[in-house]
């Protein structure tokens, strides 16, 4: 096994690098054949490393970003990847090994073989992974207006995150930009569209069921403007009320045709990149082996 670690990463700040490396070595013994602590600039040349020593299995600790990118990189190379919860979110993490797991309990489990292989319900965005969700319009631009602010981004700082935000009006974003195609339907224009993998709604502890347990689920904010949208995440967050039928156009495919005047910034797990258009979506069920906890409570 491998450990790779973004020290740059919220939890893991908090923690110590150092005091989370140590416990993984501690757990992991022998079993352990490389651990590197470094950024997520390097994950690739690290897991690269990690390969050559041997590894079959290598768990990322980082944010949500750092965790993906190991997986994509698992999906190439036909190792075994898992997330744990070293950022800020871990929503992928958590889906893994639970709630409330802390590093060191994980490390734990690790060492004592209480994990599983759990197969991994994906979205492709043209080639690009996510667990979670892939978001369009003004969303993706303030995430990266974010990345530049923690300075993950060039340029980098609170001045270039401020000139992004301040932009975003004379970029037109504030306009129903974005247009997206169902299979078998017509184009529509809409001023956001938020893409969930199939499994979050269970997570989020949200209701509501899938039409089809391989598909995603679609919310795209109305183009009369973006009161709507502002008004469903303030609904979200005090009252777990998410779908508003009169404010969104809710729908559930397997694939996704999304398009634009120019290149599109996509928020993929909050991690907002640039794609050029079109944006193929696709539903990938089972797609990825990762490792986990076995559901079993660790021995007192």
């Amino acid at each position: 096994m491998a450990v790779v670690i973004n020290r740059r990463a919220g939890a893991v700040r908090r923690e110590g690098a150092d005091r989370v490396a140590q416990a993984f070595r501690t757990a992991l013994g022998t079993r352990l054949c490389y651990l590197h602590i470094g950024t997520g600039r390097d994950v690739a040349e690290a897991v690269r490393r990690a390969r050559d020593e041997g590894a079959h299995c290598i768990l990322s600790i980082g944010g949500d970003g750092t965790c993906t990118a190991v997986a994509e990189m698992a999906r190439a190379g036909g190792f075994i990847a898992s997330a744990l919860p070293g950022g800020t979110k871990n929503i992928l993490a958590r889906r893994l090994w639970g709630e409330e797991a802390t590093l060191f309990e994980i490390a734990e489990r690790c060492g004592a073989g209480r994990v599983k292989l759990r197969h991994m319900d994906a979205g492709d965005a043209n080639g690009r992974l996510f667990f979670v969700g892939a978001s369009f319009g003004l969303i993706p631009h303030l995430a990266r207006a974010r990345e530049k602010l923690r300075g993950r981004a060039e340029p980098s700082g609170f001045f270039a995150a401020l000139r992004h935000v301040l932009r975003l009006g004379r970029r037109g974003l504030f306009q129903p930009r974005v247009a997206y195609a169902r299979p078998g339907k017509d184009t529509h224009r809409c001023a956001a569209l938020m893409v969930s993998v199939k499994s979050i709604d269970e997570v989020l502890r949200r209701p509501g069921g899938k039409d089809d347990p391989a598909s995603f689920d679609c919310a795209a904010a109305s183009p009369q403007g973006w009161w709507q949208l502002v008004w469903l995440g303030l609904r979200a967050v005090f009252t777990d009320t998410w779908r508003d039928h009169a404010a969104i156009d809710v729908f559930n495919v397997p694939a996704l045709d999304v398009n634009g005047p120019s290149r599109l910034v996509v928020a993929l797990d909050g991690e907002a990149i640039v794609l050029a258009p079109p944006v193929r979506l696709t539903m990938l069920q089972d797609a990825i082996p990762m490792l986990g906890a076995d559901g079993s409570r660790p021995a007192a």
